[in-house]
């Protein structure tokens, strides 16, 4: 169990490492903040722009470096205000959603192990009360959703009651 666990850490990291090389090596970090440029390719994507819209969303909320701004922008532009919230959000809840169950897969035995007798039993079990934390979270505008969205795979929320706070 721990060598598949350190197998998937290792790989995981890789992963990151690699992509996020090759937003900044080869550019695409620039064309990324190139909203211009960003349009010309996400409209000449044709019918699987927006699946390339919600993939973007999806990558710069677990990858948080990267920025969601743009891509939201440019989904605005080429979809409509309505379908182009439709694609932003649903990127944003595909990446939230990564980010909890990597955060879950990755962090939760470890957290679970140093801090179960210190956290109060009500806040360490109540489905209710974590919901309410990651919600007034959410509203707060100093705190990064991905970072939100890692906390509380390290939480015994579960995914069903994570997932209504987008």
């Amino acid at each position: 169990m721990l060598n598949r666990k350190i197998l998937f850490l290792t790989g995981f990291s890789l992963l990151i490492l690699l992509i996020f090389w090759q937003t900044t090596e080869l550019g695409w970090l620039a064309l990324l903040n190139d909203k211009e440029k960003l349009l010309v390719i996400i409209h000449n994507a044709g019918l699987i722009g927006p699946l390339v819209i919600i993939a973007l969303i999806a990558t710069a909320i677990i990858i948080s470096p990267i920025p969601s701004a743009p891509i939201a922008l440019v989904s605005g532009a080429l979809y409509g205000h309505t379908l182009g919230t439709i694609y932003v959000v649903m990127g944003a809840v595909t990446g939230a959603l990564a980010a909890f169950i990597i955060a879950r897969k990755l962090g939760y035995e470890y957290v679970n192990k140093k801090l179960h007798h210190r956290l109060p039993v009500a806040l360490a079990g109540s489905q209710n009360t974590l919901m309410m934390i990651v919600f007034l979270t959410r509203l707060a505008p100093f705190m990064s959703f991905d970072v939100i969205s890692y906390a509380a795979g390290l939480t015994k929320l579960t995914p069903l009651r994570f997932l209504p706070q987008h």
